[in-house]
């Protein structure tokens, strides 16, 4: 649960910065890289999220049959 949780974290992380940097002659808008990192985050968070709860779920089964077979 930690990878997940260090995921949305991130995602938070990436949408608290700012949107647009000004440098001496270059006016940086990161907003569209800014939503994409975060959306990214919070897939490969969810992702995880999936992958671990199908493999709880594939394990409990196994204990639930061989339960049964007891």
């Amino acid at each position: 649960m930690q990878y997940t949780e260090r995921f949305y974290e991130l995602s938070k992380e990436v949408m608290a910065l700012d949107g647009v940097i000004h440098y001496d002659m270059i006016y940086l808008d990161c907003d569209d890289i800014k939503h994409e990192l975060s959306k990214l985050a919070t897939s490969l968070g969810q992702s995880v999220h999936e992958k671990l709860a199908a493999t709880h779920r594939a394990e409990n089964s196994r204990y639930r049959y061989c339960m049964a077979v007891l």
